[in-house]
């Protein structure tokens, strides 16, 4: 049995017991399989400390002793993704070579695949020990809980001043808590609204948006690095917002398309749009159906948090010229899919 073979068996086992299986971007310490499961009876997910994160490391049958060993080892590496449970799973008659290492480690659990693709419990998991800084846990749990990249209060033009705030503060901070304790102390001068005004918010929503969802924004993007460094990435947004402000949206857009499922947002738009087109409904009704839509696709772990979430998004999709509003009218959102393509075709090339 190769390592796709595990993987997939692992997964239907997973959601056969209402685990979501997350699609999480590909580097080399993500686990094979990332999960979460919401709360049961819980409708409306207010924290991300109520949703359960598992991870496992997979390994295949012909996989030597110290490629298990180093499975065991890339299981322990998953507390900082970070994770509640931790397996290692792989086809059964391997089981014998590691189970007695994983006991050693205490919280790793083992799955066993056998021949014919029914997978077992050998080894229950543990709870994972907590090392992460909680602001740090708190924005990696945050990003499991949507497929679409995170802008919840923010908008394009403060995530700009947020950049070069970050530029031009390098070297007062060494890590990601100074330079947000910094960023909170310049918020009134830093944030902005639509109308063009600092962003006037009582000391505990200010906290929010700084120590939580920027930064959500920010690592979603791929903008800066776990110290609060800029990534070429950020570098590249940074030149553009300073120099030409239609390249930093485009190139912006692109990012969200490319990176963070945004053109499936626009997919699921159009669908719902076109089935109910001739209806005329309200704005209210037709978001509440999208938020459906989504949730059932797993892009959330509620149709609650996705209709909370779909606000931010459609005003972004606004700013970056991608629709152009509501039309009471017909009882849609007027998509401009020349505006699109080009961003496709254009946005990788900036």
């Amino acid at each position: 049995m190769n390592h796709e073979e595990v993987v997939e068996k692992v997964k239907e086992y997973l959601s056969k017991r209402q685990w979501i299986i997350k699609e999480v971007p590909t580097t080399e310490v993500t686990p094979d399989i990332v999960a979460i499961k919401p709360p049961v009876g819980v409708e409306l997910v207010r924290d991300e400390s109520q949703v359960a994160v598992l991870t496992v490391e997979a390994k295949p049958e012909d996989a030597s002793l110290r490629e298990l060993m180093t499975g065991i080892g890339q299981c322990v590496s998953h507390v900082g993704y970070p994770s509640d449970r931790v397996y290692l799973a792989l086809p059964e008659g391997r089981v014998k070579d590691v189970i007695q290492y994983a006991r050693l480690v205490g919280f790793i659990g083992i799955l066993a695949v056998k021949k014919d693709g029914e997978v077992s419990e050998v080894l229950p998991a543990k709870q994972t020990p907590k090392i992460l800084a909680k602001d740090i846990a708190k924005e990696r749990r945050t990003t499991l809980l949507t497929k679409l990249v995170f802008v919840r209060d923010i908008i394009p033009e403060e995530l700009g001043r947020i950049l070069v705030f970050l530029n031009e503060n390098v070297g007062k901070y060494s890590n990601r808590k100074e330079f947000l304790d910094l960023l909170y102390l310049n918020f009134d001068r830093v944030s902005i609204t639509h109308e063009g005004r600092p962003r006037r918010l009582e000391p505990k929503a200010k906290k929010y948006f700084v120590y939580r969802n920027y930064p959500i924004a920010f690592s979603h993007l791929g903008l800066w690095d776990s110290n609060a460094n800029l990534t070429g990435e950020g570098m590249k947004l940074l030149h553009y917002y300073t120099t030409d402000k239609d390249r930093f949206l485009m190139r912006l857009a692109w990012l969200l398309f490319t990176y963070g499922n945004w053109l499936d947002l626009l997919k699921f738009t159009n669908h719902v749009q076109t089935e109910l087109r001739d209806k005329k409904v309200k704005k209210n009704e037709f978001e509440e159906m999208l938020a459906k839509e989504l949730y059932n696709h797993k892009f959330s772990v509620s149709v609650e948090a996705m209709l909370r979430d779909l606000k931010d998004e459609f005003d972004w999709l606004k700013d970056l010229n991608v629709i152009k509003g509501w039309n009471r009218e017909r009882g849609e959102f007027e998509i401009d899919w020349n505006r699109i393509l080009d961003i496709l075709s254009m946005g990788s090339k900036l």
